[in-house]
């Protein structure tokens, strides 16, 4: 994350003048997952997150974070998010239970794969179907479902090798797992459909991951629109499942002290590895930028 030096980074502040306007008894606050690690303003990891907690706070809202995934809510699609209710003067609902997990033990019902949403699709329109091209078509054909192509590894102290990761727009579904996180970008994941056949998620079956209704209508013409549309959505799965506990608090008497609860144990976790990692590859990372920015403006130059 870009933090509070991106524009969209202050958007959360809006979302604070709103509820100062309004006092709604509860507010929902969904975002990215590595919003629990962002620096504050003073470098301090977790420190945009505590600046939201407090400016919340300050309005007489008590907090309760989690991350939850969609796929644990019946979603055919793994997405971590960090999610927020606040509760004005009581103390917050519960998030709701997972109805789903991996291999669906301890009672509850396995993960939906991608395989087994598409299977439940109708065929995409021709016209929504893309193909690779060129030397990408055997690039892709070799890889193993759930892979990707590599990109450039960036060398750090504890990774001489590089901390490389897959490209984005070059990674093969596996159609026997949820399928990876629906992004704003026009180029979501491949699907091997046949043993010579590959072709891109098309922008219908990702809304549809999303949670969307098939006969839904996106505002904007392109492309690139929709999938911005889809991608910034909240998953429609865990946000029924978010707002049927928020409906049984709503129709309830407000109870607690009002005092925010705790962050989670995954949230320190996270913190504390953030911290650890920018103690042993900070100064690799932003030697790196430098170098970077560096030979950015020798080229524009």
């Amino acid at each position: 994350m870009k933090g509070l030096d991106d524009p969209r980074g202050q958007l959360f502040k809006e979302f604070v003048r709103i509820a100062a306007e309004t006092r709604p008894r509860f507010i929902l606050f969904e975002n990215v997952a590595g919003l629990v690690t962002a620096k504050g303003a003073h470098g301090d990891v977790g420190g945009i997150l505590r600046e939201i907690q407090s400016e919340f706070e300050n309005l007489g809202y008590a907090c309760r974070f989690d991350l939850l995934n969609a796929a644990d809510f019946g979603a055919a699609q793994r997405r971590v998010r960090l999610y927020m209710i606040a509760a004005y003067k009581e103390t917050p609902p519960h998030f709701p239970l997972p109805s789903h997990c991996r291999d669906g033990s301890q009672s509850l019902s396995p993960w939906r794969t991608l395989g087994q949403f598409l299977a439940a699709q109708r065929a995409p329109d021709a016209a929504d179907v893309v193909r690779p091209k060129g030397r990408r078509v055997a690039e892709l054909m070799a890889l193993k479902p759930g892979t990707g192509l590599r990109s450039v590894g960036l060398v750090e102290a504890n990774r001489p090798s590089g901390h490389w990761g897959y490209r984005q727009d070059c990674f093969v579904a596996d159609l026997t797992v949820p399928s990876r996180t629906i992004r704003a970008a026009s180029t979501p994941d491949w699907l091997r459909t046949s043993q010579a056949d590959l072709r891109r998620l098309t922008w219908r079956e990702c809304a549809g991951l999303q949670g969307f209704p098939t006969d839904w209508v996106f505002d904007g013409r392109s492309l690139a629109s929709r999938f911005r549309q889809i991608g910034n959505a909240v998953q429609g799965d865990i946000g029924r499942a978010i707002g049927r506990e928020l409906f049984a608090a709503a129709h309830s008497v407000g109870r607690g002290n009002g005092k925010s609860v705790g962050w989670p144990s995954c949230f320190s976790k996270r913190v504390r590895y953030t911290e650890m990692e920018e103690i042993t590859n900070g100064a690799h990372r932003r030697a790196a930028r430098e170098k970077l920015n560096g030979k950015s403006a020798e080229m524009v130059g």
